[in-house]
């Protein structure tokens, strides 16, 4: 059975989608604002919805809803289909309100209870009459029941669960928050989301897939949209190479980049040479360069001077998709590219021919500098793995 997801794990789920969603929300509120949007979708027969004041409650409940799906014990690999279906179902609902915004049609009745009338007061000091199809109240319910309905051991568990979340979903209506289309939007929403994401993703796909929706938001609330159109195709083209897996998406030949991957993907590229140049001065104390074996060296990228700390004609092998080699050590025939994706766990079969060509080269009494971006994770593991196949080598031999 897995281990339950610390507290603390729980917690900064918990607060990231809140974030994410008061963030993205208020911004596009603000935006529609701005905009006098008058568009609706309510339809001719809405006109004679009831308006429930006391559905305020249940409408209110939603955040205790959230609150108990990320704090309540659950594996690490559950808790990270939620955050990846919560972060996901706010920003493709946000992408929608934000190239679709819509306003709420009808006006609100008077509520003549105080303490109900304090409570419609204080939402609608922080929402506003926008930000309507999907209804992302609706798509949180959605989530809700098919996140809890399996952990609940009773069936009158279920069934209270079912008449809360059922009094939360119809509650947009009646306390004149959202049309019927929003609704039905937000059911569409969630149960393509619990669609798309049954088992967690991969976790550089998903952060990029994220900023590519972000950027999106972002453009048209506010910001240069041609700028934010691009940003939002370059992180989502890499979302996809890291969800696909495809560890040669940069095309990188000979240690360069292409100008055309330049053209697509240049955020992805100067963002990682950024982070180099910090690691570089972060880590200025310290060499670059570690021997861990008898031949074998990792690291990260070296700059010129650098190149020098090496042995003479050493094999380099270069696991970095993202950075360009250094010119020094590209050498005919003692350079070597094997792309890997980052944060990512490389697949030992799929490795085995590089652990041979290591093997082949420190038996013949070479000298391997095994080097990826930073020098912090795929080195390391690709070392880890050669160390297995050697001890596992010696080890049929014996």
């Amino acid at each position: 059975m897995e281990e339950l997801a610390g507290m603390r794990s729980r917690i900064s789920a918990l607060c990231f989608n809140l974030l994410l969603f008061s963030g993205s929300y208020l911004l596009l509120n603000a935006a529609a604002a701005s905009q006098d949007v008058q568009r609706s979708v309510q339809f001719a027969f809405e006109r004679n919805m009831p308006f429930l004041p006391w559905m305020i409650l249940p409408y209110l409940s939603s955040g205790l809803l959230i609150a108990w799906l990320f704090l309540q014990g659950q594996s690490s690999e559950q808790l990270r289909i939620l955050n990846q279906r919560f972060s996901l179902a706010t920003l493709i609902a946000g992408g929608i309100f934000a190239l679709w915004p819509l306003r709420f049609a009808a006006e609100l009745p008077a509520v003549t209870e105080p303490w109900l009338a304090w409570l419609f007061q204080l939402l609608h000091q922080i929402d506003r009459p926008y930000n309507q199809c999907p209804s992302l109240h609706v798509t949180y319910v959605v989530l809700g029941w098919v996140t809890l309905t399996p952990r609940l051991a009773h069936q009158w568990q279920r069934w209270l669960l079912g008449i809360w979340l059922g009094l939360l979903l119809v509650s947009t209506l009646l306390v004149y928050q959202h049309h019927l289309l929003d609704v039905i939007g937000g059911l569409l929403l969630g149960a393509g989301i619990v669609k798309l994401i049954t088992r967690a993703q991969s976790q550089q796909g998903w952060l990029y897939a994220l900023a590519a929706l972000s950027s999106l938001i972002v453009g048209v609330g506010y910001w240069q949209q041609p700028v934010s159109a691009y940003l939002a195709i370059s992180f989502a083209l890499v979302s996809q190479a890291h969800f696909r897996g495809d560890r040669f998406f940069l095309h990188k030949r000979d240690g360069k980049h292409p100008w055309w991957v330049w053209l697509g993907y240049a955020p992805y590229l100067l963002g990682y040479r950024l982070t180099w140049l910090l690691v570089q001065w972060r880590e200025r104390a310290h060499s670059p360069v570690e021997q861990v074996d008898n031949g074998l060296w990792i690291g990260r990228r070296l700059n010129k001077s650098q190149s020098a700390l090496l042995p003479e004609n050493c094999l380099v092998v270069d696991l970095s998709c993202e950075l360009s080699e250094q010119p020094a050590l590209l050498r005919p025939n003692r350079y070597l590219h094997w792309p890997l994706l980052d944060l990512s766990l490389p697949d030992t079969e799929g490795c085995m021919s590089l652990l041979q060509i290591l093997d082949d080269e420190l038996a013949q009494g070479g000298q391997v500098y095994l080097h990826c971006a930073m020098g912090y994770s795929r080195c390391r593991q690709i070392m880890q793995m050669y160390q297995q196949y050697t001890a596992r080598r010696i080890q049929r031999q014996q």
